[in-house]
């Protein structure tokens, strides 16, 4: 027991040896920063154990720990929090020797939640990235983005994956539909504001591929087009507000004209195509 305390002693004189506390102020004699540098011979200037960012006005900026592996410029390691110079909490974050690896959570200044995601790190590709569950709020409180990314082996970005949605500010829904490998795929719905349907599209390899039906804002629907690879193909048909059909324009395989109308079925322009590429 004695050689336990003596051991314990002995590791806590090590520590005050090797890592010397600093403080740092503004110009107004306020407490800037608070923290300890590894002074031993292998690390000395390096960042280490717990350290404390002030804003100028006293409020606490940030709170967490360093903690160096190897040779590494990248420090920061557990859970840090952050905060805005009102007090309120902007991010709590974990990380792994200097990079964000697993949960992390961040507010706007108000307090609402902001952000919910999950992170992994590479630190041999010298990378962090998105994965799993995934949410964003708007200031207000309401959802803005759900949806999913990967946990693969692609580091060379965040991938989305599986089902998403995106709201509008008012709550209602924007976007529905899937990533396959971060690519929009299947059927996708969109919708107004005032949550009617805006289209209904069918996407293959990130490029409309199939049917696209469109609406007016109203529900009633405008257009139905046909696409191959991200190509207009031909008009299918066209519609006004009211249901009443209207001269949709002669585009069959690519080529031909599209009469664009207003709910109300007054033409607005005709636009051109050629091999499905609208001519400028």
């Amino acid at each position: 027991m004695k050689k336990i305390v003596l051991l314990a002693i002995f590791s806590v004189l090590v520590f005050h040896v090797n890592a010397q506390e600093k403080k740092t102020f503004y110009n107004n004699g306020q407490l800037k920063s608070v923290g300890s540098y590894d002074e031993s011979s292998n690390d000395y200037g390096v960042k280490k154990g717990e350290w404390k960012t002030y804003y100028e006005n006293g409020q606490l900026k940030s709170i967490g720990s360093h903690e160096r592996l190897g040779s590494s410029s990248k420090t920061k390691h557990g859970e840090w929090k952050f905060y805005y110079d009102n007090g309120q909490l902007s991010e709590i974050s974990n990380y792994s020797f200097g990079w964000k690896k697993g949960k992390s959570i961040t507010y706007y200044k108000n307090g609402q939640l902001k952000e919910s995601v999950s992170y992994n790190s590479n630190k041999t590709v010298g990378r962090t990235k998105k994965i799993g569950a995934y949410k964003v709020y708007f200031e207000n409180g309401q959802i803005g983005q759900s949806g999913n990314f990967a946990d693969d082996e692609n580091w060379s970005s965040d991938v989305k994956t599986g089902a998403w949605k995106i709201y509008h500010k008012n709550g209602k829904l924007r976007y529905s539909g899937g990533y396959v490998e971060d690519q929009p795929t299947g059927e996708w719905k969109i919708y107004y504001e005032n949550g009617h349907l805006s289209s209904i599209e069918n996407f293959k390899d990130n490029y409309n591929h199939g049917e696209r039906k469109l609406y007016h804002t109203n529900g009633q629907i405008y257009q139905v087009l046909f696409y191959k690879e991200g190509k207009l193909m031909e008009i299918l048909s066209c519609f006004d507000g009211n249901g009443t059909s209207l001269n949709k324009g002669t585009l069959v395989n690519g080529n031909g004209t599209i009469n664009d109308y207003d709910m109300d079925g007054t033409l607005i322009k005709q636009v051109n195509y050629i091999n499905g590429i609208e001519k400028k």
